[in-house]
């Protein structure tokens, strides 16, 4: 816990159990991360729904000083508010957020104003106060920080990339099992066309983004956490 002024509201909002006190405990991880490992260059953050490649990570971090440049880096960018005065930038958190350690270090003797500032006036303002996504983009910005999209952390389950609409009109697709590939009982597990799955591979391709390695998918149950383990595992 920051020592400081507001170090008493901010544990104090930290031990709420409510949906609100999940910017403040998404902020107390990453400083948690920076003081136990202070040596490390970049800090993931990520929900436990969440499936993460490790070894993709230092691929998307590539090219960028984290020492010195302060970076908030993710994917699936994404506009909140938009209207007459614009809108918010900021990245989607279901794939995970990756913090430099110039960013997180700046960050660190500035979260108990800045969460105290984001839940009660900035955050309630976007009406949005408990999107930690929101509000990292938000400190970003406060502090100087660049947002930076990255490709290759995705937003949404494997499917929902793999959906393609069909000439023939709307229907479903699914995974396919065959040797050494997902687990049969996967090839249960469908989707329909006419919903997430066109508009997830109709936005992805408006990226002209490669991506030869998946650094998360997000939105899995357990089951299908399972079954993309076993799948990477065979592929490690």
């Amino acid at each position: 816990m920051p020592d400081g002024p507001g170090a008493a509201w901010l544990a104090a909002a930290a031990r709420r159990d409510d949906f609100f006190s999940s910017v403040p405990k998404f902020v107390l991880a990453l400083l948690a991360l920076l003081r136990a490992h202070p040596r490390h260059d970049w800090y993931f953050l990520a929900g436990c729904d969440t499936y993460v490649f490790p070894r993709a990570v230092e691929g998307a971090v590539r090219g960028i000083d984290a020492r010195r440049e302060r970076v908030l880096l993710g994917g699936h960018a994404g506009v909140h508010g938009a209207g007459e005065r614009g809108g918010t930038l900021f990245l989607s958190g279901g794939s995970g957020l990756l913090f430099s350690h110039a960013f997180a270090s700046a960050l660190a003797p500035e979260a108990p104003a800045l969460l105290r500032r984001w839940i009660e006036r900035d955050g309630a303002a976007a009406r949005c106060a408990p999107c930690a996504d929101l509000a990292f983009a938000h400190f970003a910005a406060l502090l100087g920080a660049r947002v930076e999209q990255r490709p290759c952390f995705y937003a949404f389950w494997p499917q929902y990339y793999l959906a393609a609409q069909p000439e023939g009109g709307p229907g479903e697709i699914g995974w396919r099992a065959g040797a050494g590939e997902l687990p049969a009982r996967c090839a249960e597990a469908r989707v329909d066309v006419r919903g997430l799955g066109v508009s997830a591979s109709s936005w992805w391709a408006k990226t002209e983004a490669v991506c030869e390695a998946p650094v998360a998918f997000h939105y899995l149950q357990p089951r299908a956490m399972r079954m993309l383990h076993s799948f990477a595992q065979e592929r490690a």
